[in-house]
């Protein structure tokens, strides 16, 4: 028994067309072969799904190769990396300021913001393994919601807490380490968000 090369379908071997989706075989229609992109079984060329593994095949250039992420997803990638590197340094860096002292984002919220830096982490090991693999990552969308919407309650949080201590001589300020978090936050967003665009095969 084989599977149909588009829909995955069983069918009868040697069958040309599926009974399902009406799609020509890919052992009928082309005789080449190529490997699948995940369990690496040979497969025939245009197979659609893997029938040992189910995966959907990839984008594939003419020649059966694997089409290399195009430069929006790869600059989409870079971006996701710089703003989790972002999120991970942030709350380190002056959170509040008020006169020559500062405090950072550990000291102000008794070291939760480490939530960020975690997040941070995995945005930059998320974009390094789809870099190296040549992959869409969309983990990058989910970290870069989660984390802007911590910052931007840490901000409220932060914004709070100063205007309860602000007086006619003693004005704080939000330091540039929750702005550095929010918008890493921000640049991973969009750079999975980029990095979701498909592929397209080179010609």
């Amino acid at each position: 028994m084989g599977f149909c090369s588009a829909c995955g379908q069983g069918m009868a071997d040697g069958a040309a067309f599926c009974a399902k989706c009406g799609a020509q075989q890919a052992s009928a229609a082309e005789p080449g072969k190529m490997e699948c992109a995940f369990c690496h079984v040979e497969l025939w060329a245009g197979t659609k799904i893997c029938p040992k593994c189910r995966k959907p095949q990839p984008e594939r250039n003419p020649d059966g190769s694997l089409a290399p992420p195009s430069d929006a997803v790869k600059t989409g990638q870079i971006v996701s990396l710089v703003g989790g590197v972002m999120l991970a340094v942030g709350p380190f860096l002056p959170w509040a300021k008020a006169g020559l002292m500062s405090a950072d984002g550990m000291q102000k919220t008794d070291s939760e913001a480490l939530v960020l830096v975690g997040l941070g982490v995995v945005a930059v090991v998320a974009a390094l393994v789809a870099i190296s693999q040549k992959k869409r990552s969309i983990p990058s969308v989910i970290i870069g919601i989660a984390g802007g919407g911590l910052s931007a309650l840490y901000y409220v949080q932060c914004r709070n807490q100063l205007d309860e201590i602000t007086t006619e001589y003693l004005v704080p300020s939000i330091g540039y380490g929750l702005y550095v978090c929010i918008l890493g936050s921000i640049a991973i967003l969009i750079g999975g968000l980029v990095a979701m665009s498909k592929p397209k095969p080179r010609k």
